[in-house]
This record gives C-alpha cells, sequence and structure tokens, in this order.
C-alpha cells in the first residue's frame, strides 16, 4: 500500500536514500558522490527488510529521468540481488520484473535520442 502511494509523487535522492536506508539498515546518500559512499550489505535480512524492497522497486521506476539518481538505484539493487540471501526470489516475487519491463517501455520516451 506505502509503494503505490509513494509511486503517485515525484521520486528524489532523499527518498531513494530513506528507502535504500530502511532495507540495508544503514544510512545511505545516493545524492553523494556513488564511489565515495562507504556502507556494507549485509549477507542476510530480516523480514521487514525484505518486504521494504518493495517500495524501493516501485519508485525505482520514476528515477529514468533522472539518470544519476536511476544509475545509484539500480547500481544497489543489483548489489542487494547478488548478495542478500533470498533477496533475488523476493525481488522477483515483489515485482522486480515489472519494474524492468516498465523502465524498458519508458526508455524510449525519455532518451536523449527520441529528442533529436
Amino acid at each position: 500500500l506505502l509503494a503505490l502511494q509513494l509511486k503517485q509523487f515525484p521520486v528524489s535522492f532523499e527518498l531513494m536514500s530513506a528507502l535504500f536506508s530502511i532495507v540495508i539498515g544503514q544510512e545511505i546518500n545516493l545524492q553523494s558522490d556513488h564511489q565515495n559512499t562507504v556502507f556494507q550489505i549485509p549477507r542476510s535480512m530480516t523480514g521487514f527488510q525484505l518486504h521494504a524492497i518493495t517500495p524501493v522497486l516501485v519508485c525505482v521506476v520514476n528515477t529514468i529521468t533522472q539518470p544519476s539518481l536511476c544509475h545509484s538505484s539500480l547500481c544497489i539493487l543489483k548489489e542487494l540481488f547478488e548478495m542478500v540471501k533470498g533477496m533475488p526470489v523476493f525481488m522477483l516475487n515483489n515485482g522486480l520484473f515489472k519494474m524492468i519491463c516498465q523502465m524498458i517501455a519508458l526508455a524510449p520516451e525519455t532518451s536523449s535520442l527520441s529528442k533529436e
């Protein structure tokens, strides 16, 4: 329910940072240079942390118009997918495939090539 409410509003660095902070369990600042941001991806997560990925997956689609935010968000999602036990199955069951399809569908509308 929270994810559907968040999807109605513009996404920001602050919102995505807060959502990822809930999932990872430590403060994340996506606005800083991703190379200088130091945080530890846990190998396992609580049920609450796993469920907190659903709003992230819903909101990531709206980052497509902000390349820096989109890139940072997708990089962290990739790390979570690869490193956290059980996360791939949980992401796939809770909207990862739908998110990817929506981003692919929106990409031609937002790409710089379509504006030329």
